[in-house]
């Protein structure tokens, strides 16, 4: 299977955006209004100016949190969940979890997210119930989350047969020691312990 990757939902974007069309629309109105070149315009010049530069910083913080939605993905390999954000690169996080340390995985929609195809996911690893992963607002979350869900049991799967081969081989050391007490206490003829020895070992 080939990796998966899944991003944010495009819903996750309009509040940002908005904003920045919003605030940028004010700052034009404001450029265009008044004639900055002028001396004697007073406490009107003073304000516009203010106006003008906290405006631009709330577009600005607007466009980095645009900028950090965007880089926020969740990738799904043959043996990694691995999970990407930040865009500045003082703040780039790359997480990886091994599908072996992936207790399990699920997600949950609103009534929007059920008909626009997006959720939250949440994964819970092996080393309690305390440790967990959350991201909220992806797309094609169902898909994403089965999948984990199926890597996770396939690879309990493998381990499983060789706990129950340690058990059961523990079990026939056992009673080869049980055998062999028998034996030395004259409960058993030596034609009888051989023949209950091949017994447990074929």
């Amino acid at each position: 299977m080939k990796n998966l990757i899944i991003s944010k939902h495009w819903s996750s974007y309009i509040l940002s955006v908005v904003l920045v069309f919003t605030f940028s629309t004010l700052v034009l109105r404001i450029v265009t209004t008044y004639d900055f070149t002028k001396v004697d315009q007073g406490q009107s010049k003073g304000l516009a100016i203010f106006g003008v530069l906290v405006l631009s910083v709330f577009i600005l913080l607007n466009i980095i949190y645009i900028l950090k939605l965007r880089s926020t993905k969740w990738l799904l390999t043959e043996e990694d969940l691995i999970l990407k954000s930040g865009y500045l690169p003082w703040s780039k996080k790359v997480f990886h979890v091994k599908i072996y340390n992936i207790y399990e995985s699920y997600y949950n929609e609103t009534f929007l997210g059920h008909y626009l195809n997006y959720g939250n996911i949440t994964v819970r690893r092996t080393d309690g119930s305390t440790s967990h992963l959350q991201e909220t607002s992806l797309q094609n979350v169902v898909n994403f989350v089965q999948q984990i869900n199926k890597k996770t049991h396939q690879n309990h799967n493998k381990t499983q047969p060789q706990k129950q081969e340690t058990k059961g081989d523990r079990n026939i050391i056992e009673e080869l020691k049980e055998l062999s007490n028998m034996k030395i206490n004259g409960l058993l003829t030596e034609t009888e312990f051989d023949t209950l020895k091949q017994k447990l070992i074929n």
